[in-house]
């Protein structure tokens, strides 16, 4: 039987997720022991990469598409004491924004009825290094997510974006054809937060965008002017000295939207509704193992099989890649859904 997809066009957005676990907050261990924390409100004997994602053991052992979503997409969250009101309400701003647009559900912690494994949101403004950082994808037992700016609704979209299982934009591995570094112009020491990671997969054009894009200043040391305090995210009005990350043609009409924190991208949204997807979504491309499950990550190769068999009536289809799909000698009369995740899918007869 041929393939059922005939050609293939476009680029793609990455989406990055990873396996991290948190030492002494594993199933076996008693889960109610609240974390111990450094200065920085990261747990003791972990780091921060990247500027804001926490992460425990070898930074470079990460698995792409790994398995550590929120199952069912249900997450618990609780709050330190040191969250105050007005913030708490901010915090469920945030996450309702991931609420609308994927299959999550936030709920408070309640480990009587949905277990241990939790979000805990602190105020980290008054540690010795006030951060706004977060694990990414869930881990075993308690997992923190430490705001400072409060007054950034689309910060803290961001830390949940990685607490849910997003890493950066810029560290897909083909960042290179859009996205340029300038490693001369970055703070000393700091040059691995700008790691691709070279495994990872990829879905959609490349979102410049994205609340999960580094901005143009992201550690800059403001060139080699000795006088110029290094500053992290702020270039001055010194762009040409400070940027370390430019946008390459054609495309260097997005410079200014790189780092956006002002609202949800096109692309964040979808993915993250293909990650967490509606109980009677499924999809469609070239990525399954032999004839494919349904799901996103393991989807149905053909189409015609996919459509007047497998999937339910009723049901949405996704057709993940374009191109022209053959329907085969079926006719488009049973009630379902079909949906393009991007750019033009022709359907032949």
């Amino acid at each position: 039987m041929m393939n059922e997809r005939r050609q293939r066009t476009g680029p793609a957005i990455l989406f990055l997720i990873a396996s991290v676990s948190l030492p002494g907050v594993a199933a076996a261990q008693n889960p109610e022991d609240e974390l111990r924390l450094d200065g920085r409100g990261v747990p003791i004997g972990c780091d921060v990469i990247e500027d804001d994602i926490i992460i425990c053991g070898d930074p470079n052992d990460r698995a792409v598409y790994a398995t550590n979503f929120w199952p069912g997409g249900l997450v618990q969250y609780t709050f330190d004491a040191n969250v105050n009101a007005e913030n708490q309400q901010r915090t469920i701003d945030a996450m309702a924004e991931w609420e609308d647009v994927a299959a999550i559900t936030f709920v408070p912690y309640d480990p009587g009825t949905y277990g241990f494994n939790r979000i805990r949101v602190r105020d980290s403004n008054g540690d010795a290094e006030p951060t706004n950082s977060s694990s990414v994808g869930m881990v075993n037992g308690e997992q923190i997510i430490n705001i400072a700016s409060w007054g950034t609704h689309f910060t803290i979209v961001h830390e949940f974006g990685h607490a849910l299982g997003y890493w950066h934009e810029q560290s897909r591995p083909d960042r290179d054809t859009y996205v340029q570094i300038e490693t001369d112009r970055i703070i000393e020491g700091k040059e691995h937060n700008f790691n691709k990671h070279p495994t990872a997969g990829v879905y959609g054009p490349y979102d410049f965008e994205s609340i999960m894009h580094y901005g143009e200043c992201a550690f800059s040391c403001c060139g080699a002017d000795p006088d110029v305090q290094c500053t992290t995210w702020s270039c001055s009005s010194d762009l040409d000295n400070c940027r370390t990350i430019t946008v390459l043609p054609p495309n260097t009409g997005w410079q200014d939207d790189i780092g956006n924190r002002s609202y949800m991208s096109f692309w964040d949204a979808k993915v993250m509704s293909f990650l967490y997807p509606e109980s009677d979504w499924y999809f469609v491309g070239t990525g399954g193992y032999m004839l494919g499950t349904g799901t996103y990550f393991d989807p149905w190769v053909w189409l015609t099989q996919a459509y007047s068999t497998w999937a339910p009536e009723g049901s949405t289809l996704w057709i993940m890649e374009p191109g022209d799909w053959v329907i085969g000698t079926n006719t488009l009369d049973r009630p379902m859904t079909l949906a393009s995740g991007e750019g033009i899918v022709t359907l032949v007869p």
